[in-house]
């Protein structure tokens, strides 16, 4: 049962890492639509 608990852990938490990298794409995709650096540098 351990052993599968910690396999369990081990798939959420590369999963969150492919959520969490998803994201920053999808930021980054975001800031090119709006100019990118130069919104970056309005903040």
């Amino acid at each position: 049962v351990d052993e599968l608990q910690s396999t369990i852990e081990e798939e959420q938490k590369s999963l969150i890492e492919e959520m969490r990298m998803v994201t920053e794409e999808q930021k980054s995709g975001m800031e090119d639509v709006n100019g990118g650096s130069e919104a970056m540098a309005v903040d």
